[in-house]
């Protein structure tokens, strides 16, 4: 019988598997003696598969790295963004308070914005609100009487009893009398 470490007269070696944190040497077989540098074609096909591998983890920790970076480069920027904004909306409550001071007929109720196109949109609405509440203001020209009008007598008529003087004594009586139960 032979021996298990011997095969006609060659010398088997074990295969060792790579472990974690272990270099992966391709590990000796059958038919290679310690001495022979040459590889089996699933050495050379192992050796190809590991060097993919390191070239891909190294590109993956470029695109780590370039990912962080660009992390970073929002981050920035959104903050740019939040300081361009809150200045754009001091801009706009000075630029209606300078409007305001400008155009005194309009009140500030009518002058609302949060940018300062915002405010000149509302600036030409309160423009044409505050005309037309001027013109309606105006008295119209002296017998002219705009076609909406109704003529409405200004105040409440005079509360007065029926006139007496032409009544009988009787009548007199009688109206007296009703007024004093129903007043």
């Amino acid at each position: 019988m032979e021996d298990q470490n011997t095969m006609e007269g060659q010398a088997l070696l074990p295969v060792r598997s790579a472990q974690p944190g272990q270099s992966q040497e391709p590990a000796l077989k059958e038919g290679q003696g310690e001495g022979d540098s040459g590889l089996t074609p699933q050495d050379s096909g192992l050796a190809a598969l590991q060097s993919t591998i390191a070239s891909l983890t190294a590109d993956l920790e470029t695109e780590r790295s370039g990912h962080a970076a660009s992390r970073d480069q929002l981050a920035a920027a959104s903050q740019q963004l939040e300081q361009s904004q809150a200045a754009l909306t001091a801009a706009a409550a000075r630029y209606r308070d300078a409007l305001l001071a400008s155009n005194p007929a309009i009140p500030p109720e009518l002058l609302t914005g949060d940018s300062i196109d915002a405010v000149d949109a509302s600036l030409e609405a309160a423009r044409t609100i505050v005309q037309s509440v001027i013109a309606r203001a105006q008295p119209a020209p002296h017998g002219a009487q705009p076609p909406s009008a109704v003529p409405v007598p200004a105040g409440a008529p005079v509360r007065a009893g029926p006139d007496t003087s032409a009544m009988s004594p009787t009548e007199k009586i009688r109206y007296a009398l009703a007024t004093e139960r129903h007043p």
